[in-house]
């Protein structure tokens, strides 16, 4: 999991998906998914990266503001921004502010960098 980690953090996302499908039983928890799901989207595999996305939301229930849940609705968002599912995109990126607002706090880089996710799908969107 560490491995695919670094790979993916380093822009190796075959390398990454490739660590994580080897993995084996260690595919099956949440967190190995989450990873997966992001660099699927990485790669524009969007049908697999919104499944594994959305497999993490339904894993169980999540308290508001989990950061697992921000990150699978942020994939789920990134898959619609890229099919140009402007309006769906819009509403999950909103959701992936807010929630990285209140986690993180509004200066944090990832929550800078969800920020202009969601203006880049207000702006396609108009």
């Amino acid at each position: 999991m560490w491995l695919a980690r670094a790979q993916a953090e380093l822009g190796r996302f075959d390398d990454a998906e490739q660590t994580l499908r080897t993995a084996g039983p260690a595919l099956l928890t949440w967190e190995s998914r989450l990873l997966l799901s992001r660099v699927l989207a990485e790669t524009d595999r969007l049908a697999d990266a919104d499944h594994y996305a959305r497999a993490v939301l339904a894993a169980g229930p999540f308290p508001p503001g989990h950061p697992v849940l921000l990150w699978a609705q942020s994939v789920v968002a990134r898959v619609h921004f890229r099919r140009a599912e402007w309006a769906d995109a819009v509403v999950a990126f909103e959701y992936a502010v807010e929630g990285f607002e209140l986690v993180l706090g509004p200066g944090h880089p990832k929550t800078l960098r969800m920020a202009d996710a969601l203006a880049a799908a207000r702006e396609a969107a108009n």
